[in-house]
C-alpha cells in the first residue's frame, strides 16, 4: 500500500505504492529502503519525494521472483 515516515517533529509523511500485478513480495521492504537511500544519495531533499522513490522501488520489486528478480532503475525512480 506504500510507505510512510515520521520526521523529528512528529509529522507523518506517506507515499502510495504503484498498482502492480504482484509476482513475489520477497525483498520488497529491502527495495523500499534502497529506493529511499538512493533518493538521499541523489540529493532529493523533499521527504515526500524520497518516499515516492522508496514506494516505487518497493512496488516494482514485486514484479519479479525472489528478492532480486526485479529492481527499479534510476530512470524508473525519477519518473514514476
Amino acid at each position: 500500500d506504500g510507505g510512510w515516515s515520521v520526521g523529528a517533529e512528529g509529522a507523518v509523511r506517506r507515499a502510495p505504492g504503484l498498482p502492480v500485478d504482484v509476482v513475489d513480495t520477497t525483498g520488497a521492504g529491502d527495495s523500499f529502503d534502497a529506493g529511499y537511500l538512493a533518493a538521499v544519495w541523489h540529493g532529493v531533499a523533499d521527504e515526500p519525494e524520497r518516499l515516492r522513490w522508496a514506494a516505487t522501488a518497493g512496488s516494482l520489486s514485486t514484479l519479479g521472483a525472489g528478492g532480486t528478480g526485479r529492481q527499479a532503475t534510476l530512470a524508473e525512480l525519477g519518473r514514476a
